[in-house]
């Protein structure tokens, strides 16, 4: 059976003034569904060791200080693993909302170029001065594992940015354009040198 030629998964936009290229999160669906289950999980554990803790409270009330001593280690340490428990539970969220309906816009001037993260909560839209961008090019040290397949693929929120592309900004180098293969990136890169904004 014949194959048709791949469709691209990046929106590119061009004006005169400006490039602007919006990129779908490319979801790994072995890892959604996995946090997927785990958020089910994390309800239930926070649920029920809230309930525990807020019986715990109930009980000292009435039970004035001489209940401090059946309460103390136990619900003490339900109380850091409570505080833990919903930092993790935030952080896997933040995840699984990216990875449903996340996408990076990159937008290029002659002034700057930005990336902003859409539905990536507490994730800053960046900016870099078009001036000091050097070396924009194919990100080629990009290592493949079991499942989670080519990394360059692969974001979440909080952890080290990874992209297909990338560019020297000072002595830092910025990997952007995340979840694309080699033949979308090399488009792209071409779609970014032929508006000669960048030097």
């Amino acid at each position: 059976m014949k194959e048709s030629p791949y469709a691209g998964r990046a929106k590119v936009e061009e004006t005169l003034r400006d490039l602007t290229i919006e990129i779908p999160v490319k979801r790994n669906i072995f890892v959604f569904l996995f946090l997927s289950f785990w958020l089910c999980m994390w309800l239930f554990g926070e649920l029920s060791v809230l309930v525990m803790l807020l019986g715990a409270v109930l009980h000292f009330s009435v039970g004035g200080l001489d209940s401090f001593g059946v309460l103390s280690f136990e619900y003490i340490f339900l109380s850091f693993w409570f505080v833990a428990w919903t930092f993790g539970g935030f952080f896997a969220l933040k995840s699984w909302i990216w990875m449903f309906k996340g996408k990076e816009i990159i937008k290029i001037n002659r002034e700057e170029l930005s990336i902003a993260k859409k539905y990536s909560i507490f994730s800053p839209d960046k900016s870099y001065d078009i001036k000091e961008i050097k070396n924009i090019q194919l990100n080629t040290s990009i290592s493949s594992f079991p499942f989670l397949g080519n990394l360059s693929n692969f974001s979440f929120p909080g952890m080290a940015t990874t992209g297909s592309l990338k560019f020297d900004y000072g002595f830092k180098t910025i990997l952007f354009a995340s979840g694309l293969d080699e033949a979308e990136a090399k488009y792209l890169l071409e779609k970014i040198n032929d508006k000669g904004f960048i030097g």
